[in-house]
């Protein structure tokens, strides 16, 4: 029968010795080499029909091997679940655990021994009503509501002709003819141009456009047209010759305005209210309105949000001051880090300690608070993520392609769990404390949080849960979000 023994020793770490007797491991190695044997097609002999004594000599040892660190993982594991032995990292050799020679033909029983680090014990303090923590909290002015209904009006619009005198925005083809010192060069290349007015980096042509209408002529250079002059692409993409023609033309061009097309915004009626809101979501100018201020609000709430957690976890960081097993990390962290040198490791530990220290917080807290993460939960985060990304609510053979192929990612499931966990989370802690609302307008939110994000990214912090801000944007409810 195993025997598994624990021994506490000094440092908050313990030494678990196990012990392995021959009767249980050496029936497991027969039976393996006998399915060696069997599979065995080694020269000079038919399959299966290798004699024992070769196949022990050949296989014998790494097979006693597997068998032994099987019985050994698979033991430790399980006494570790039994017992419920908190733990931080994992069990690693002891300092004295000596190299141990399996031997095939002198078995015995086998003694090994591993160090555990064990986790600090006690409850969170800190927690409860008694404590006030700052809260920002925002108005969303109606010029933002009315500036991100036109945004979405001129997505939503489309380009329609006009004979009236070109503005900024403006879609303008000319039919352009190459010209030489003034005037119209003989047998020069002729071709529409299309470009947006906007496009045009220097001032001067952009001006004279805006003086015209269409019917007018008008002069340039074939390089002002766009930002990127590179002559491949000027002659590829805007005068259109083929990649053989190898003749030359000239900067100068002329002709005259044949259209200008201008982006209309969307009506105010229900397509535009379906197609940028999700169908009957909303009826009305009044309603669009509302949603948009509501989304706005939250967002800036999640900032608001992002700002107390740090708030939250500094006070916590500071009445939950744990001692950790440091000797016992170190070990570790060069085991599992061979390329590592034990200065670099010395050099980072005191960041590696704070943040292991946030993160056994986090999961007595998850504990305390009993938080779990389904997987149809995990579904419905990302269906709340595309619905945001694409800024509309998404067809449903489309929402469930992207579906179906992020859920076969592992590490993008992973990242969705921890954002859920670290929601629930938050909103429970959020519960803890009395709040004392601050008005602030937005500006002075986004600069703080800037100034608290600059600051994160300079202090080497590697654990981004600390930020309660995620790639997913936290748009988990079901208020329809739209994403700019």
């Amino acid at each position: 029968m195993i025997d598994i023994v624990r021994q506490d020793i000094e440092g908050q770490q313990a030494n678990i010795s196990i012990t392995i007797p021959v009767e249980d491991y050496r029936p497991k190695w027969e039976a393996e080499l006998a399915k060696a044997q069997k599979k065995a097609q080694l020269k000079g002999f038919r399959k299966g029909k290798t004699p024992l004594s070769y196949v022990k000599k050949l296989y014998g040892e790494p097979l006693l091997s597997d068998i032994v660190n099987e019985i050994i993982q698979k033991e430790i594991q399980d006494y570790l679940v039994r017992e419920k032995i908190h733990y931080l990292g994992q069990p690693i050799p002891s300092e004295g655990q000596e190299l141990l020679n399996l031997s095939v033909d002198n078995m015995k029983d086998l003694t090994f021994k591993f160090d555990i680090g064990l986790e600090p014990e006690g409850e969170i303090k800190g927690l409860g009503q008694s404590v006030t923590l700052p809260y920002d909290e925002t108005t969303i002015p109606a010029e933002m509501v009315d500036a991100e209904l036109k945004a979405l009006r001129a997505q939503a619009g489309e380009r329609v002709d006009t004979d009236l005198k070109i503005e900024k925005g403006d879609l303008v083809t000319v039919s352009a003819k190459e010209m030489d010192k003034g005037k119209e060069k003989k047998n020069g290349w002729q071709v529409p141009i299309t470009f947006l007015v906007d496009d045009i980096p220097g001032e001067e042509l952009k001006t004279t456009l805006l003086s015209k209408k269409k019917g007018d002529t008008v002069e340039f250079k074939i390089t002002e047209i766009e930002q990127n002059d590179d002559p491949a692409h000027i002659r590829k993409h805007l005068l259109q010759l083929d990649a053989n023609d190898t003749r030359d033309v000239n900067e100068e061009f002329a002709g005259v305005i044949d259209e200008v097309s201008r982006l209309q915004d969307a009506e105010l009626n229900q397509e535009f209210f379906d197609k940028a809101f999700g169908k009957d979501e909303v009826q009305s100018e009044e309603e669009a309105k509302e949603l948009i201020r509501r989304t706005l609000k939250r967002r800036y709430d999640y900032t608001a949000d992002s700002l107390l957690f740090r708030e939250i976890q500094t006070k916590l960081m500071e009445e939950n001051n744990m001692t950790l097993p440091d000797a016992f990390l170190k070990r570790w962290l060069m085991i599992t880090n061979q390329d590592v040198t034990e200065d670099a490791i010395n050099s980072e530990y005191d960041m590696f300690a704070k943040n292991l220290q946030w993160t056994i917080i986090k999961n007595k807290l998850n504990k305390k608070y009993g938080i779990e993460v389904t997987p149809e939960e995990i579904k419905e985060g990302f269906r709340n993520y595309y619905s945001s990304y694409f800024g509309m609510q998404l067809p449903d053979n489309m929402l469930n392609t992207f579906l179906e192929k992020v859920l076969q990612k592992q590490d993008q499931v992973e990242k969705m769990y921890d954002d859920l966990m670290i929601d629930k989370l938050f909103k429970n802690l959020k519960a803890e404390f009395k709040l004392d609302l601050k008005e602030v307008s937005i500006d002075d939110l986004t600069s703080k949080a800037q100034a608290l994000q600059h600051k994160h990214e300079h202090s080497h912090d590697h654990d981004h849960e600390h930020d309660h801000n995620h790639d997913h944007d936290h748009h988990h409810d079901h208020d329809h979000d739209h994403h700019h």
